[in-house]
């Protein structure tokens, strides 16, 4: 009887050891994330966009143990959008170079969409962008000078970027009177060089308030050679863009000379935050790890292309968006970290 008894309490004492032990080994298996794999669209190759792709896939194969990122060039960040709004299947690990506008637009079916998509959830910014048009005609001052001229207003492609700037030709009442081009924003600056366009869209990226700006590298290359002179957009034509489409972009002055010295005039044009974005089907842990992984490397984005310079820890929550449109991973990723939402 004693040893039955014996055998009783050595039986009970390895069953509680199993059973205070199964909670701990099943946390670990919460804890520990199998691999999980991703794809980085940015750009095209040789625009920022898409040198910010292939630092942040190297900055978290690098940097996490679970986390695998592939970038991938692609024709422009319209095209990023679109593989969310007509890829289902991509959305859980599809992440994208994204700006504001593409989810306004989409998620209230507006032209140049036709089926209403709101998934995308923007998580990190890459900085703030102003896009206009130059010329290396001194005596084109305005968009209402571009009448019997030869212009490009982006890829046909780029087709948000196409809408907004056709609207605002038809409000300056010139969009009849102008032969449009649809180039790249690279492809428009070289033929401008080469004298094939009169005046073309570009953009160039704020590094510092107020007055320190990255040009592309295409728009460094035609500044060294060529005069190039900015042709600012009237007020009340971006008004009238935004009370027709929604609050786009808003109307951002360059300084005077912040561009060079033929930039003798500050320049009206139209800014817009551009960062990181993803479907809200991606993990909220996925979205986490990507934000601590550009945060631990924000000051390293910089050696990868000066159009990156202004990724910092500041200004990663700077979208300037409602807190329904952050991807919940990053919104508790800000919230660990002590960074609020803001604006540039």
């Amino acid at each position: 009887m004693k040893r039955k008894n014996i055998l009783i309490i050595i039986s009970n004492f390895f069953l509680i050891l199993v059973l205070v032990a199964l909670p701990f080994f099943s946390a670990c298996g919460e804890t520990t994330p199998e691999t999980y794999e991703i794809e980085i669209y940015g750009g095209k190759a040789g625009m920022s966009t898409y040198n910010a792709a292939i630092a942040l896939a190297e900055f978290i194969n690098e940097d996490s143990t679970w986390l695998k990122a592939t970038a991938i060039e692609s024709p422009n960040i319209t095209t990023n959008f679109k593989l969310l709004m007509d890829e289902p299947e991509r959305r859980a690990d599809t992440l994208i170079i994204s700006v504001p506008q593409f989810h306004i637009l989409a998620s209230e079916g507006k032209a140049p969409y036709t089926e209403k998509y709101d998934g995308q959830r923007f998580i990190s910014t890459t900085g703030y962008t102003v896009q206009g048009f130059i010329t290396l005609d001194p005596d084109i001052k305005t968009i209402t000078d571009f009448r019997g001229k030869r212009v490009s207003i982006g890829d046909k492609s780029s087709i948000t970027r196409v809408e907004i700037l056709s609207i605002i030709l038809e409000s300056a009442g010139i969009l009849d009177e102008v032969e449009l081009e649809y180039l790249s924003t690279p492809d428009g600056v070289n033929a401008l060089r080469d004298g094939l366009l009169d005046a073309t869209l570009t953009y160039v990226t704020l590094i510092n308030p107020p007055d320190q700006y990255a040009p592309m590298p295409y728009m460094s290359e035609i500044m060294a050679t060529k005069d190039v002179y900015f042709v600012s957009t009237d007020s009340k034509d971006i008004t009238y863009m935004n009370e027709l489409l929604g609050p786009l972009q808003v109307e951002h002055v360059v300084p005077a000379g912040s561009l060079g010295e033929t930039q003798t005039e500050p320049w009206v044009s139209l800014g817009s935050p551009m960062g990181w974005a993803a479907d809200k089907e991606m993990p909220d842990d996925v979205v986490y790890e990507i934000c601590r992984i550009i945060y631990e490397n924000a000051d390293q984005f910089v050696d990868y292309s000066p159009a990156l310079a202004p990724i910092s820890q500041e200004t990663m929550a700077n979208w300037g968006v409602p807190e329904a449109d952050m991807h919940p991973g990053a919104l508790q990723f800000f919230e660990d970290y002590g960074i609020e939402l803001g604006s540039y």
